[in-house]
């Protein structure tokens, strides 16, 4: 049987379909983390040279292309009306941005999940692998610049439960900074402002209480940000 690699997307869109492409599909902004180029339309050279290029999704579309019609399967099982349209996706940071309203070039958008993602509406491509950023191709001349810090959420999840998040945040003096400058981090790595895959995390001095520690840690994101 063929394999293919597939986002979380384009797989559950193909579970969706009355006839899913054996070739795989996929919109440019997923594609973008198989090293697909939207202004050139296709892969690079280096890895189509790779062992498992015959694996990559040969179908990439925009953003929001139908690709077909839900099968009659999922129609019965979901209650989905037969006629309904599936459509090719995007990354779950440029949902959050296309969400926040934004359109106009230089206004940006932060989602924070477990990360910290940052997107900023330009009329250029811009890239920079020494800051990690990168640039997906959004429709027209528009272009999302930005890129994805590994701090966020899942730091905060390993040292607080959601209760003690609530209950701390509600104890925080914003007129009071902490000084702390921390560089919160799940382990040694970073993608973006900067890469660099060796930066340690920096989560001391802890101080006694809790939510001047939590406190550290959000003025830490924010200086990220």
């Amino acid at each position: 049987e063929d394999l293919l690699l597939l986002h979380q997307a384009d797989w559950l869109s193909s579970l969706l379909l009355e006839r899913p492409d054996k070739a795989g599909v996929s919109d440019y902004n997923n594609a973008l983390k198989l090293g697909y180029d939207p202004d050139l339309r296709d892969y690079p050279g280096w890895m189509k040279s790779r062992a498992f290029s015959h694996m990559l999704p040969k179908v990439v579309v925009a953003p929001s292309t139908p690709i077909g019609r839900v099968s009659a399967a999922v129609s019965r099982e979901y209650g989905i009306s037969d006629r309904c349209q599936v459509a090719a996706g995007t990354t779950d940071s440029i949902a959050a941005f296309l969400a926040a309203g934004a359109s106009a070039p230089g206004e940006a958008v932060t989602s924070l999940g477990s990360t910290l993602a940052v997107k900023v509406l330009s009329r250029r491509r811009v890239d920079s692998l020494e800051h990690g950023i990168y640039s997906h191709k959004l429709w027209g001349d528009l272009w999302l610049a930005g890129g994805a810090s590994n701090t966020g959420g899942a730091v905060l999840r390993k040292h607080f439960t959601d209760q003690e998040l609530a209950d701390l945040s509600a104890q925080i003096d914003l007129r009071d900074a902490t000084g702390l400058k921390y560089y919160p981090l799940l382990k040694p790595g970073e993608r973006f402002p900067v890469a660099d895959a060796n930066l340690a995390p920096r989560l001391e001095p802890r101080p006694a209480e809790d939510h001047r520690f939590l406190q550290g840690m959000l003025e830490g994101m924010a200086e990220i940000e």
